[in-house]
């Protein structure tokens, strides 16, 4: 039975998380950049990691931190998976023995992440790669989503034994019903789409954007 993953991303605040444990989710994303509107202090993380115990998984996003930085917010909130969405080398993705997301910026079909055969989900524990909008010098967070049949072309250029992705960039209740039925992502992030302002989710925002991806769901598996 076909099922896509969410993840919520940029919380900055338990109140919220709390609406969002009440819906069908599988990751709540925590974002540790202090440039990013959505950074959120070590002590809330803290408390919203142990909220989400045993119901979802929580992701860490990190984008040029330094090493000591997310080994203080592993060791503080025990975090379930790291996200990277810089210039991240490869061994700092897996040098700190935790599941890793790693973001390719799309502006084009060519990828600037690690290298050739290192691009590959061979490496010790490589979880998904994530697709998300970059414009400029802004990557993620945009609000806009990119080029879908771009997916395709990312799937082909990597190679990958499980060419899956999360897809972010713009996304909500209106088009990820869409992006669902023509290009089958195995998950999807939404940050920008469930807000009612940057940092501050919607509780009927969010409710809205689950139902409309199983009603997606459940489409596809009508087709099967």
């Amino acid at each position: 039975m076909y099922k896509t993953k969410i993840k919520f991303c940029g919380f900055t605040n338990s109140a919220d998380v709390k609406e969002a444990l009440e819906l069908d989710i599988d990751f709540i994303g925590l974002v540790f950049v202090e440039s990013s509107p959505r950074n959120i202090k070590l002590e809330e993380a803290k408390s919203i990691c142990k909220l989400c115990e045993g119901k979802v998984k929580t992701v860490g996003v990190f984008m040029n931190n330094s090493d000591q930085f997310i080994a203080e917010v592993i060791q503080h909130t025990n975090i379930n998976i790291l996200q990277f969405h810089g210039q991240e080398s490869l061994e700092t993705c897996i040098a700190f023995n935790k599941p890793y997301i790693k973001t390719l910026h799309v502006n084009s079909v060519k990828t600037d992440v690690f290298n050739t055969d290192e691009n590959h989900p061979l490496q010790p524990n490589f979880f998904k790669y994530m697709l998300d909008t970059k414009l400029g010098h802004t990557q993620g967070g945009t609000g806009t989503a990119f080029d879908w049949n771009l997916i395709t072309a990312y799937k082909k250029e990597l190679n990958c034994k499980d060419p899956n992705f999360f897809i972010a960039g713009g996304l909500g209740s209106t088009n990820v019903k869409e992006l669902i039925l023509k290009y089958n992502p195995w998950g999807i992030d939404v940050s920008s789409g469930i807000e009612l302002s940057k940092g501050k989710k919607s509780p009927s925002l969010m409710k809205k954007f689950v139902e409309n991806v199983r009603i997606a769901d459940s489409e596809k598996n009508k087709k099967k």
